[in-house]
């Protein structure tokens, strides 16, 4: 019993750091580029979220400084995946479908997305407490 409870924390902050890098990969991923500026402004943060600017970066750039960012999560914590800042006010019409790059409501896709990977951690964590 006293290993479960030892577990119990890591493994949260496992299934949080996760579920953060799901929905940054992904949204990182489906963002829509003609400069990159966009897709360079997603961030992560686990004080609230980062509202600053970024210069622009490579998309593997991004995502790792999101993985990055995550892996510093406690079990009880929170993580922040934004993007904004003033140079960024189109982002609303990406989501929208403004590019033919990527379909309209690529964000609620990436949040989908982290939505799945949480459910399929919280059916893996029952199955193992039941052995």
């Amino acid at each position: 019993m006293l290993d479960l409870a030892k577990a119990v924390p890591v493994e949260a902050a496992r299934i949080l750091a996760g579920t953060a890098n799901v929905a940054g990969r992904n949204v990182v991923r489906d963002t829509p580029v003609d400069t990159g500026l966009a897709r360079s402004n997603w961030v992560a943060s686990l004080a609230g979220p980062d509202l600053s600017d970024r210069s622009i970066r490579s998309k593997s750039a991004t995502i790792s400084e999101i993985k990055s960012v995550t892996a510093g999560v406690k079990a009880d914590g929170e993580i922040h995946v934004a993007n904004g800042g003033d140079k960024i006010p189109y982002l609303k019409h990406l989501n929208e479908g403004s590019s033919t790059q990527a379909p309209a409501g690529f964000v609620g896709f990436a949040l989908a997305m982290a939505k799945d990977f949480l459910q399929d951690a919280r059916i893996l964590v029952r199955r193992r407490t039941r052995q």
